[in-house]
């Protein structure tokens, strides 16, 4: 019969091999063969498994590092490509829209905080308030002297905000020698000298010192003039023209003041009148010596 001995292979030191009998030891010797063979099966199993899964991870980690080298590539080069754009001009808008740039980005490549339509001037008013037209130009597009002429306008308004607090809109902002064409073929006889024109080049004028059309919102539009008047002749703010106007309704007209950016010969091309009131869009104007107001019973000013 086979010879069984569970055991043997661990107590083969106290064991007399000599002493077993053929049949034994070829029972024996078959035993250890089987356990021998099992080990080595295991054996390869558990190398298969290390080389399979070295390789395999091998496999990753290479495909792992071209896509982060693929893809770090592609981080550079779009980078170059806003780089060159910066350096082409481009508006930050464009640049933003076409790299999928953040702000943050353009702030390392350019070293200075990026200024888009929803940037905040002052505490309340946007970039986007300013530039109203049917295709407003993006703020890098403006000149120096028209963005100086809208960070100016906002820090007045935000000063008269704080005075009424009270949200102010602004319903008309920068026209553009587009908005002037526009206007001209719609019969709508725009001055080429509004300060709405923040001082670019219309019709051969370039004195617009920038202006905006507000009302706000919860306060009668000629009691807001008279306030902002008072403000005016009290020196809490520093503007131009402040006129209050009406079409179908009432708003009021505000401008930088002249000093800031017209030489003294220029202001002689200039009307003297800076504060009034027309009840025809401006066709007419009934002006206000310094220390008046506009009359309270102009009609409903809501």
């Amino acid at each position: 019969s086979d010879f069984v001995a569970p055991g043997l292979l661990e107590a083969n030191e106290k064991l007399e091999y000599s002493r077993l009998s053929l049949s034994e030891r070829r029972a024996y010797d078959k035993y250890v063969d089987t356990i021998r063979s099992n080990n080595s099966s295991l054996y390869t199993a558990k190398l298969k498994g290390k080389l399979e899964g070295e390789a395999l991870g091998f496999e990753k980690g290479e495909a792992l590092g071209e896509a982060r080298g693929i893809e770090k590539g592609k981080a550079e080069g779009i980078l170059q490509v806003a780089k060159k754009m910066i350096e082409q001009g481009i508006n930050t808008d464009v640049i933003l829209k076409v790299t999928g740039l953040s702000k943050e980005d353009m702030v390392k490549l350019t070293g200075k905080e990026p200024i888009t339509m929803e940037t905040l001037l002052t505490q309340n008013f946007k970039v986007k308030e300013f530039l109203t037209g049917p295709n407003p130009p993006k703020w890098d597009d403006l000149s120096e002297r028209v963005q100086g002429q809208i960070k100016e306008l906002a820090n007045m308004l935000q000063t008269i905000r704080d005075a009424v607090k009270k949200p102010i809109s602004i319903s008309s902002g920068l026209r553009t020698l587009e908005d002037y064409n526009r206007m001209v073929k719609n019969k709508l006889n725009p001055s080429k000298k509004s300060d709405h024109f923040f001082g670019q080049t219309v019709d051969g004028y370039s004195l617009g010192l920038g202006a905006v059309d507000i009302t706000c919102k919860g306060m009668d539009t000629i009691a807001f003039y008279n306030l902002i008047l008072k403000m005016k002749y009290e020196g809490k703010i520093k503007c131009g023209q402040l006129l209050l106007e009406k079409n179908k309704t009432f708003w009021v007209h505000i401008a930088n003041h002249w000093g800031n950016w017209l030489k003294e010969k220029e202001r002689e091309s200039r009307s003297l009148n800076d504060n009034g009131y027309s009840l025809n869009n401006g066709k007419s104007f009934t002006w206000l010596l310094s220390g008046e107001f506009a009359p309270s019973d102009l009609g409903n000013s809501k």
